[in-house]
C-alpha cells in the first residue's frame, strides 16, 4: 500500500525512501535508508494505517520529533518482565513512558496478565498526580504553569482499569489466539 502523502516526508525521515541504490548495494555499502520494500520493518496497510515493527521507545521518540498525528496505539501482549528487578523494562515504568502520553491518541493494551494492565493504568494516575502537583507548586511560586498534564486525557479511563476480553471471535495476535484456544483469560486496557 501507499503512504498517505501527508505523512510521506515524516515517513522518509524515519525509514528512508525505500529506493535501492544499486551502486551502493553492489559495493556492499547498502544502509537502512536503501533497503528494498520486502526487507522493511513496516507495511502500509492503507492510506491511514502503517503497521510497524520497531524498537517502540525509539519509534515513539522519532514520531514525536517528526510530529506524526497518531490516532491509536496498540501494545499487544508486551513482555511483562515479571521479576521485580526488571520493572524498568516494562513500558509503563520505562523513562520513555511520557512520550506515548505526549503523542496522544487512544492507547489499547492487551495482556493475559491483568496485574500488568492494572500497573499500566496506575502509572497514568501517578503521572496525572505528578503533573497536577507541578502545576500547584508553580502557581504558588507565581511562575506560570509551564508543563502540560499529558496524562489528563487518559486519567478517567485509567481509573476504570482493564476489563476481561469477552468477545473472542477474532484474535489480534498469535499469543491471543493461543490463549483463546485454551480458554485462558485475557484483558484489555483502553485509555
Amino acid at each position: 500500500g501507499d503512504i498517505n502523502p501527508r505523512h510521506r516526508d515524516n515517513y522518509d525521515k524515519l525509514y528512508g525512501d525505500g529506493e535501492v541504490d544499486e551502486d551502493r548495494e553492489s559495493n556492499g555499502q547498502n544502509n537502512s535508508s536503501s533497503i528494498s520494500s520486502s526487507q522493511r520493518s513496516f507495511q502500509a496497510v492503507s492510506s491511514n494505517v502503517l503497521l510497524v515493527r520497531a524498537e517502540l521507545t525509539d519509534f515513539w521518540r522519532c514520531t514525536l520529533q517528526t510530529n506524526w498525528d497518531i490516532s491509536h496505539h496498540y501494545l499487544l501482549y508486551p513482555n511483562p518482565y515479571p521479576k521485580k528487578n526488571r520493572i524498568k523494562k516494562r513500558f509503563y515504568a520505562h523513562p520513555s513512558f511520557p512520550i506515548i502520553l505526549k503523542l496522544g491518541g487512544q492507547i489499547t493494551v492487551r495482556s493475559n496478565w491483568e496485574g500488568y494492565l492494572k500497573e499500566f493504568a496506575n502509572s497514568v494516575v501517578y503521572a496525572h498526580e505528578f503533573y497536577e502537583k507541578q502545576k500547584q507548586e508553580q502557581e504558588q511560586e507565581g511562575d506560570g504553569y509551564k508543563y502540560e498534564n499529558i496524562a489528563l486525557p487518559y486519567y478517567n479511563n485509567s481509573l476504570r482499569g482493564p476489563k476481561e476480553r469477552i468477545n473472542k471471535t477474532v484474535a489480534w495476535t498469535n499469543f491471543e489466539k493461543k490463549y483463546d484456544d485454551v480458554s485462558e483469560k485475557t484483558y484489555e486496557l483502553i485509555l
